[in-house]
């Protein structure tokens, strides 16, 4: 199956929400694809990391720039 990395910006309450769907969207949908949590991005570089090691997401930023990038 094909895989499509996926990135947030935002870990407070809708960035659980949508890490959860992420994770949960296969189980829900025949869309063909296998999400990869990539990156999680937010303000707080130890909280957001916190957020990403416990969400599931492989790497963890502060600067949303280098999410676009």
């Amino acid at each position: 199956m094909k895989k499509v990395n996926v990135a947030i910006i935002g870990t407070k309450f809708m960035g659980k929400a949508h890490s959860n769907a992420w994770s949960q969207a296969p189980k829900f949908f025949n869309i063909g694809l296998t999400p990869v949590l990539k990156v999680a991005c937010g303000q707080d570089v130890t909280a957001t990391g916190d957020f990403a090691r416990n969400w599931g997401w492989e790497e963890s930023v502060s600067d949303w720039k280098k999410v676009v990038e």
